[in-house]
């Protein structure tokens, strides 16, 4: 997990510190400086190297300096405007170096010093989840919703991540956090809202919370969160059945209207016009999304208004705009696109994981598993969700080498709760329905592994390739298993979704 350091906020410092105010060891004009003025002096001086090596010199020496200034003796003899600086660099610098420890203890000085500053807060609650104390995170971030609530649109696609995360294990303090949030009236990334309330209304629910539930649920627009409003059995007290206002298509197009007038008031956030393109492949606007994706790229590639991307949705904007090539027909076209997105950076670190894996999940299902399988040997450092993805295709590709295949099948296996659908996706590409039936029944059998399968159990649109039909008449098979109608009519029920699933 990335900590914003100080790099990441200078321009932030500037807005929150303001007003020096004067040392606290004054000297009168006309008169020689005492030495304990003259030492502070000389301190002041060390303080401003120390904040400009920061930027200018390597993050050690940087420290060493920082260090020096905040250990002296006469540190709280500063001014409390530069006190706040140096805390606030230094607990920068410090997790940049990745001792997160250093930073949170220089952060939470900052906050003892100036409680004012609703940055020093928010700092110290992604240091927090950063160091998985997931209580303590949400704490610190629920106090800058609720004191500082028009700081909520400062938030972004990491925070909500980092914070959602800290919350996984802990449902109270997660609802406190998703209620928090919104009750600061946000919504600026309109795609991301819609999963977090379907989220919040689960929460809700197993508070015995109906009618805040329904409050929550009548919000959700994103067409994949209203399927799942409308298949799971435990959401059934908050409508009476499908009916129009649970048609994904007809909130979608709510959804896709705020997401149009985001874009157009904000021509050059590459997050919004991301999300836009997304949901246009839901929704089957395939020609708007591939003209829209195209004209990004073109954006991004020509060093205009774009050229920045410090959110590295590039890649993912090169990723759509291949699956609207494929859902053209147009197979290898999209496989060239593809093929430029993974070797787009999608992290600080460089590197690509996410698109290289799309990509061979893309050649196995063109019946190319030799392509798949180089390109496994060019992934790097996945996240455990990344690996299972690896495993998988590694199987599938591996279905006449018995040996390797078991290898992988065996880790899947393993790690399950790491990305269930991925062992799914495994076990129905070698044809082993039995195995495939008896998880699917177990996961739906649990309140809190249902959600996943149940939805991945339901019928969408779907561009059929190559090696599609295998798996397909093997997903039927398994369908068709009473075991699993009666699982899955004891928590839901299956439709079919005129939408893709993205």
């Amino acid at each position: 997990m990335r900590v914003p350091t100080a790099a990441s906020w200078i321009v932030v410092l500037v807005m929150m510190l303001w007003a020096a105010d004067a040392p606290a060891v004054a000297v009168r004009d006309g008169q020689p400086a005492s030495p304990e003025a003259k030492a502070l002096e000389r301190l002041t001086r060390s303080a401003k190297r120390a904040l400009e090596a920061a930027d200018s010199e390597p993050p050690a020496d940087a420290e060493r300096r920082l260090s020096a200034v905040l250990d002296d003796p006469a540190f709280g003899k500063l001014s409390r405007r530069l006190r706040a600086e140096l805390l606030w660099v230094a607990s920068g610098v410090a997790a940049d170096a990745g001792n997160l420890s250093l930073s949170r203890r220089r952060v939470q000085l900052l906050t003892k010093l100036r409680p004012d500053l609703t940055w020093g807060w928010y700092r110290l609650a992604r240091v927090e989840a950063a160091m998985g104390n997931d209580q303590a995170a949400i704490d610190h971030i629920v106090h800058v919703l609720q004191t500082w609530p028009e700081w909520s649109v400062n938030l972004g696609r990491s925070d909500l991540q980092a914070f959602q995360f800290a919350g996984r294990d802990h449902p109270a303090a997660q609802r406190r956090w998703l209620e928090a949030l919104f009750a600061t009236g946000w919504n600026a990334r309109p795609n991301s809202a819609s999963g977090m309330r379907m989220r919040l209304v689960e929460l809700q629910l197993a508070d015995g919370d109906t009618e805040q539930a329904a409050q929550t649920a009548s919000l959700i627009l994103h067409p994949m969160d209203v399927v799942g409003l409308r298949v799971d059995r435990r959401l059934a007290a908050l409508h009476s059945g499908p009916g129009e206002d649970l048609d994904p298509v007809r909130r979608g197009r709510r959804l896709l209207q705020d997401l149009r007038v985001r874009a157009q008031d904000a021509p050059t956030d590459l997050e919004a016009i991301n999300e836009l393109i997304e949901l246009l492949l839901v929704l089957g606007d395939i020609d708007e999304a591939l003209a829209l994706s195209t004209d990004t790229l073109s954006r991004i590639e020509e060093g205009g208004d774009l050229a920045e991307d410090p959110t590295f949705l590039r890649p993912w904007v090169a990723n759509h705009r291949s699956t609207a090539l494929l859902r053209q027909g147009d197979t290898e076209a999209a496989v060239a696109q593809l093929i430029a997105a993974s070797q787009m950076a999608e992290s600080p670190d460089g590197g690509n994981t996410s698109q290289l894996l799309n990509l061979a999940t893309l050649y196995l299902r063109l019946n190319r598993p030799a392509a798949a399988l180089d390109l496994l040997d060019q992934v790097s450092n996945p996240s455990p969700y990344g690996r299972m993805v690896m495993e998988r295709c590694r199987f599938a590709a591996n279905l006449d080498n018995p040996e390797v295949a078991e290898e992988a099948l065996g880790y899947l296996r393993e790690h399950q709760d790491d990305g269930i659908l991925q062992w799914l996706d495994a076990l129905l590409s070698a044809d082993r329905i039995d195995e495939a039936a008896a998880t699917v029944v177990v996961q739906l059998a649990d309140d809190e592994d249902r959600t996943t399968v149940l939805f991945w159990l339901q019928s969408f649109w779907n561009t059929e390739l190559p090696a599609d039909g295998r798996y397909r008449q093997a997903r039927q098979q398994l369908l068709d298993r009473a075991d699993v109608k009666a699982a899955i009519a004891a928590v839901g029920h299956i439709e079919r979704f005129d939408v893709y699933q993205g």
